[in-house]
């Protein structure tokens, strides 16, 4: 995807794109990849999925180095949507997998520049990662460190936070996120963008896609739920 990168100046926390669908064909192309989307059909166990919102372009902007408590959206350990305790979709007891995060570097991933805390295996704890529970894993927390252009798939329940104090590179760092799901699980209403649903089939994106990308954009991003 080509994004442009804020000018200097830009430190601490985090911030979104929403719209991106309308107008980078890059990001469409990307998010309805076949490889990437094979994948994620099979670890979800149906062909029947969707996106839970609209894919996000997020940018972490470089540390300041001053000494605050970090509220960046994503800083504290989470598991993606639907599992949060607050949120009636989370289902911890199921089999099932209920949601996947699907996420593609724009920038290289790397430790200096705040690439994503994960702790391994977490989400076969099947549950929130509390005060307790970090404090009681043995497993070694790792930053996921990829290159420019790489697609990073892992299950909602893995414990994984944002980390911008990280960040000590002087650079801001972008990523495309996606949360996706079995189409039962209804969509994030926080996230998603109904203004960007009903603004795509004229935006200047989908004049540039062939007709499988158009239909799977439609089916994933677009359609109701």
């Amino acid at each position: 995807c080509k994004f442009g990168h804020l000018p200097p100046g830009c430190t601490d926390g985090n911030f979104w794109i929403r719209d991106a669908l309308l107008w980078s064909e890059e990001l469409a192309r990307t998010v309805c990849h076949p490889v990437a989307l094979s994948i994620l059909e099979e670890y979800l166990g149906t062909p029947e999925i969707h996106w839970c919102h609209q894919p996000i372009v997020s940018t972490l902007f470089p540390f300041s180095g001053e000494d605050r408590e970090v509220t960046a959206m994503g800083s504290a350990w989470h598991c993606d949507y639907p599992y949060d305790p607050r949120l009636p979709a989370a289902d911890w007891a199921s089999d099932a997998v209920l949601g996947v995060q699907y996420n593609v570097c724009i920038d290289d991933f790397r430790c200096d520049n705040g690439a994503t805390q994960f702790l391994p295996r977490s989400h076969t704890q099947a549950a929130w990662p509390t005060t307790q529970r970090l404090s009681q894993s043995s497993v070694e927390v790792q930053q996921m460190c990829a290159p420019a252009g790489a697609a990073v798939l892992f299950d909602a329940r893995m414990w994984h936070r944002a980390c911008p104090e990280l960040n000590t590179s002087g650079e801001d760092r972008m990523a495309v996120l996606n949360v996706v799901a079995p189409t039962s699980v209804h969509k994030f209403k926080k996230r998603r963008s109904r203004w960007v649903e009903s603004q795509f089939e004229g935006s200047s994106c989908a004049q540039g896609l062939d007709n499988r990308e158009m239909d799977e954009v439609r089916r994933l991003c677009v359609r109701p739920p």
